[in-house]
């Protein structure tokens, strides 16, 4: 029955609609009348040419460039959302007490909100179903883009279209006193248009299968920017200086990171633990970050895999040991 649950899910964010919790994630809230500029010069994307409605991706880096979070920074003009890792909260909050002065920005955490994530291809039907003026305006929408979502009951909700690369949808943020009743409007919302809620084990194969870091699983202040893949994403090059920047910029211009975030596809039926070691031969390339099983795939996960080994090497999970993986460059695809 749970398995059947799982690949109902799984199958609800790749053809229809589905709706995923989000417990891993909160939201920190920013205000302040230099709030805007202060995050500019903290974060390694460009914070201060956004306009209210607009949202970006970033990291904050320590001052040797390892990530210490990856806020998405939501701009609702007279506040600045950072939706953020629940397990980065704390030394965010830290890094923020030392370098964000509380003359210029507060901050707080939104206790008990929620991201519900409303993801698929019918999204925007399943949105209709809730707020039609609202899924016209999302539809249109770029990516990133803040929705004001009524609902009898719940009033306006925040929303945020979602990135390509992170699966078509939107984020809705619920505050606790109205989580209740909107999951459940949003649930019948999709079971309308054939979809279903969404578990950890469906989202878990459906956002590997996409190559969808995690933060505290696949990111940590172990890695560098660049390893992660999400540079494009998360960097400007052209803002200027922030904390971490000179690490950042000098892998940038002049060198390059030894590992990248890759696909694994495993032969074997018992998945390995987190941060395990996987070898060429007797040299040890790379570890595992993320597996999980997926229904199309059987079992993948993701993990840092030295620059050199290319796509479609073997790998094993012991010295000289039996092949038990393949390098798969990410998103995951099916022929």
């Amino acid at each position: 029955m749970q398995r059947e649950a799982a690949r109902d899910g799984y199958e609800a964010l790749r053809n229809a609609a589905g709706l995923y919790l989000d417990e891993g994630r909160t939201v920190l809230r920013v205000r302040g009348g230099r709030a805007r500029q202060s995050l500019h010069g903290l974060l390694s994307n460009d914070i201060a040419s956004l306009e209210e409605g607009q949202a970006v991706y970033s990291f904050a880096l320590t001052p040797k460039g390892r990530p210490l979070a990856d806020p998405r920074v939501i701009d609702l003009g007279d506040e600045l959302w950072l939706d953020v890792a629940v397990v980065s909260v704390q030394p965010l909050r830290e890094h923020l007490d030392v370098y964000l002065p509380p003359r210029f920005a507060q901050v707080s955490v939104i206790e008990g909100i929620t991201r519900a994530s409303l993801i698929g291809p019918s999204w925007v039907k399943a949105l209709a179903q809730l707020d039609p003026g609202a899924a016209a305006e999302a539809e249109g929408a770029p990516c990133l883009t803040v929705i004001g979502i009524s609902l009898a009951g719940s009033g306006e909700l925040t929303a945020v279209t979602r990135a390509p690369e992170e699966g078509a949808g939107i984020d809705v943020y619920l505050p606790k006193e109205r989580r209740r009743p909107t999951v459940d409007a949003i649930r019948r919302a999709i079971e309308a248009v054939g979809g279903a809620t969404v578990g950890s084990d469906a989202f878990e194969p459906w956002r590997i299968e996409l190559g969808i870091p995690v933060f505290g699983h696949d990111i940590s202040a172990d890695n560098l920017v660049q390893e992660t893949g999400l540079t494009e994403r998360t960097v400007s090059f052209q803002k200027g200086c922030y904390t971490g920047q000179e690490v950042v910029a000098r892998i940038y211009y002049r060198g390059h990171v030894n590992r990248h975030l890759r696909g694994l596809s495993f032969s074997a039926e018992t998945p390995p633990e987190h941060s395990a070691p996987i070898y060429l031969g007797q040299r040890e390339v790379g570890q595992v970050t993320s597996c999980t099983l997926s229904p199309r795939l059987g079992l993948i996960g993701l993990g840092y895999v030295r620059r050199e080994v290319a796509p479609g090497t073997a790998l094993a999970l012991a010295p000289d040991a039996e092949t038990i993986c393949q390098v798969v460059e990410l998103p995951f695809t099916v022929t």
